[in-house]
């Protein structure tokens, strides 16, 4: 449709969600060439956040591809167009993926570097979703400092923001870094309690959002269910008012016939009555024509005996 439209904007956007599925669906080649696409789109409006937005997604699908030392490049270009738009709640996204990079390659003091400003960026912008996950980051790499006390402190302190404002699975996937981070103390019975929480929390949580998906589907199984029967008794009603037009207009059709018959026969009858009292009248002005003749034939009849006497 985009291309249909000759719309660049409209081509980087799709290219980009569809280098966001493809890197979702574990197909790193097809997302990166899809979000290459997107960038060429882009550039060529000049269309400089969405630059950085890309870039970003580019950094992390590279450090996936063991191509670490470009993704890392990639995610400082990120980082620094962001910078330069003065957009410094979207630098919170490059700035953690950087952290992950350096995580990744073992160098925990600047995992904590990035980590940390990450956490200060989402406390700053209310992301309190970014500060669970940025407490429990700060305690990973805390615990590969060997700083435990903080760690677990830190990624409680995560878990605690996760619970009040029900991020579900977020609450469970840190009860995970918190049994993870005993189990690198060395403290087993705690490792396996936390693990134990993690284990049923998620679950509960997957098993919940089955049952959501299960209510979901059957509210739209009864919606199309009942849509289909009132259309059914819409039809059975449209049905029966036409069986009832008809009904009507035989009845209607039937009394008009009738109505009619009695107006023909009325108009016969009273023609025939006309007829009938016009032929009357004729017959009596006939017989007393005839009268009138009769009387004057009789008067002639005297006249002439008188006339023959005389």
């Amino acid at each position: 449709i985009a291309g249909e439209l000759d719309s660049l904007g409209y081509k980087a956007y799709s290219e980009y969600f569809l280098g966001n599925v493809f890197n979702r669906l574990g197909n790193t080649e097809r997302a990166l060439e899809h979000l290459n696409n997107s960038m060429r789109f882009y550039e060529e409006r000049g269309t400089k956040r969405w630059i950085g937005i890309v870039k970003n997604g580019i950094g992390i699908i590279e450090m996936k591809t063991e191509n670490h030392e470009k993704g890392l490049v990639t995610l400082k270009e990120s980082l620094q167009i962001f910078e330069d738009l003065g957009l410094e709640a979207e630098t919170g996204i490059p700035i953690n993926n950087i952290g992950e990079y350096y995580f990744q390659q073992g160098q925990f003091e600047l995992t904590l570097k990035y980590y940390q400003k990450g956490y200060e960026l989402a406390r700053k912008y209310n992301d309190r979703k970014g500060e669970a996950l940025g407490l429990a980051n700060i305690g990973l790499t805390l615990a590969e400092l060997n700083q435990f006390d903080e760690a677990v402190q830190s990624i409680k302190e995560g878990i605690n923001i996760a619970k009040e404002n029900g991020f579900k699975e977020e609450v469970y996937l840190l009860y995970k870094d918190l049994a993870d981070t005993y189990e690198k103390m060395g403290d087993t019975g705690k490792s396996l309690e936390y693990f134990h929480v993690y284990s049923e929390l998620k679950d509960s949580v997957i098993n919940q959002n089955v049952k959501d998906e299960i209510s979901k589907l059957q509210i739209s199984y009864d919606i199309e269910r009942r849509e289909k029967e009132l259309k059914e008794k819409e039809t059975e009603i449209a049905t029966l008012k036409q069986e009832k037009k008809i009904s009507r207009l035989m009845n209607i059709l039937t009394v008009g016939g009738m109505l009619l018959s009695l107006a023909v026969l009325y108009l016969f009858f009273s023609r025939n009555k006309a007829k009938r009292q016009l032929a009357e009248t004729e017959f009596k002005n006939k017989a007393l024509e005839a009268e009138q003749l009769k009387k004057e034939l009789e008067f002639k009849n005297k006249d002439l005996t008188n006339f023959a006497l005389d």
